[in-house]
């Protein structure tokens, strides 16, 4: 994907980024002349400080930044509120060559209206970008500035994965340093799985040799009866350890695939691995950071370690990490009501049950972003 050749369109339910235009103006011309808006600029390095009060200003801005596009210099795009069919403001994005720490890096300015300086649009807007940023850039990093006095952004930004790097942007054209950046360096888990861990549990990438274990896990009676099967190819049964390694080996297969992740959890007390967990993301055409919105989480846990307290502790790790790890706004979770302990940690951990119905499958608990 080179946005230099097609400007790609990006959207969700409530904002659409495509190339800025010349009718924009009005509309733009609101966010640029919005006084609460200009201290949170990012006008490092440019000719401009982006403060207008005239429709002239506003058009001969945009007709830069089209020029600039032309050069292949940077990328800006207009963000759309669907809503109201009007531009709240634009994102620029461009891989900065410098001989600085900011070197190889997309460089990300967003300037809005501050009727939308508020930590949910932030994410739903970054988020609609971050997804393909890194294929687009070919960057290893993105930067953006947040001056201090942005809180709400800098909260948004750290929910994100963002975090403060105390190094100087160097200009190149005034030669200057500018700081109050952070940075989300790139991350996908399906090029170096995550590891976990709490104060029972470690969590890793399924191998092989875990197959023995697992195999006690797979083949007991009352966890059978726990797993969840939905839009699997059959039930876990394992009659033997070669059957589990030829499952083991398929849940690799899939992982390489960048289709999901299994990890197996490992209690630290014995050194043994309990039970496995995985996410999945809906729908399942949809890879994780295309644009994913729902992750599907399984845990399946030997018998004897399906307690409260366990999924708990599983599910603690689940909600602090995979939001950001994943680039979700969802996770969803199999609990029918018979299985008491699954539905307790579902309670306890705030996962609410699906009655809107938003998966085709029964018996879901759906745990939102905060």
């Amino acid at each position: 994907m080179n946005p230099y050749e097609k400007c790609p369109i990006l959207e969700n339910e409530n904002f659409l980024l495509r190339f800025v235009e010349a009718d924009d103006a009005k509309d733009l011309l609101l966010v640029y002349s919005d006084e609460k808006a200009w201290p949170i600029f990012n006008s490092d390095n440019c000719v401009d400080d982006f403060c207008y009060t005239t429709l002239e200003q506003m058009q001969k801005t945009i007709d830069f930044w089209q020029r600039e596009y032309k050069k292949k210099y940077y990328v800006r795009w207009a963000i759309i509120d669907k809503n109201i069919n009007n531009a709240i403001g634009t994102i620029e994005l461009f891989n900065r060559k410098a001989e600085d720490y900011f070197d190889d890096c997309g460089l990300l300015r967003l300037d809005l209206h501050s009727d939308y300086e508020c930590v949910d649009s932030i994410k739903e807007i970054m988020l609609l970008i971050l997804s393909d940023a890194f294929e687009m850039f070919k960057c290893r990093m993105i930067a953006t500035k947040v001056p201090p006095i942005a809180v709400r952004r800098k909260l948004a930004m750290e929910q994100l994965g963002f975090a403060f790097v105390d190094r100087k942007l160097i200009g190149g054209h005034d030669n200057k340093e500018y700081g109050d950046y952070y940075i989300l360096e790139e991350k996908n888990a399906f090029r170096e799985c995550p590891v976990y861990e709490t104060n029972g549990f470690d969590f890793r990438l399924v191998e092989l040799k875990d197959a023995d274990n697992l195999f006690e896990c797979y083949s007991d009676q009352i966890t059978l009866k726990h797993t969840n099967g939905d839009n699997c190819n059959g039930k876990f049964r394992c009659q033997s350890v070669d059957d589990m390694k030829r499952i083991i080996m398929s849940w690799q297969k899939e992982y390489i695939a960048g289709n999901y992740i299994r990890w197996s959890i490992i209690k630290k007390e014995s050194a043994k691995v309990v039970g496995t967990m995985e996410i999945a993301p809906i729908p399942y055409a949809i890879k994780f950071y295309k644009g994913c919105d729902t992750g599907i989480l399984r845990i399946d846990l030997i018998s004897d370690e399906e307690t409260v307290e366990n999924y708990v502790e599983i599910l603690a790790v689940v909600k602090k990490e995979f939001f950001k790890d994943f680039l979700i706004k969802k996770i969803a979770f199999k609990a029918p009501q018979s299985h008491y302990n699954k539905v307790k940690a579902m309670e306890k951990m705030c996962f609410q049950e699906d009655k809107e119905s938003e998966l085709p499958f029964e018996d879901y608990y759906i745990l939102l972003e905060r």
